[in-house]
């Protein structure tokens, strides 16, 4: 009689590629009451639609963020990314957001 053998299969449900990226990033979370909780952080992953990032701070689920990303770019060329999402799941100091938009801006570094 042959054994069946059982295999474990861990299903990523994400609908996009995950890409770890590590860079210097600024957030500011809105919170309800108006209230804004400012901070500085880490990326940890990105796709094209989420963010994953590290701060000194354990960030609430459910409010809106706004980040700006040093992006990695030419020598004497800044590139900022800036994104506007929703935060939807922490762990510790890490905070996953969903990015609901975002845009690209350049300036010459002096």
């Amino acid at each position: 009689m042959a054994s069946a053998q059982t295999t474990v299969s861990t299903v990523d449900r994400r609908s996009d590629q995950r890409y770890p990226v590590n860079i210097h990033l600024e957030y500011k979370l809105v919170l309800s009451n108006r209230m804004e909780v400012t901070g500085l952080g880490r990326s940890v992953n990105m796709s094209a639609t989420g963010i994953l990032f590290e701060s000194s701070n354990s960030l609430p689920n459910g409010h809106t963020i706004e980040l700006i990303i040093d992006w990695p770019s030419r020598p004497n060329r800044v590139i900022k990314l800036h994104a506007v999402g929703r935060t939807v799941r922490t762990q510790g100091n890490y905070t996953a957001v969903i990015v609901q938009q975002h845009k690209f801006r350049t300036a010459r570094s002096q």
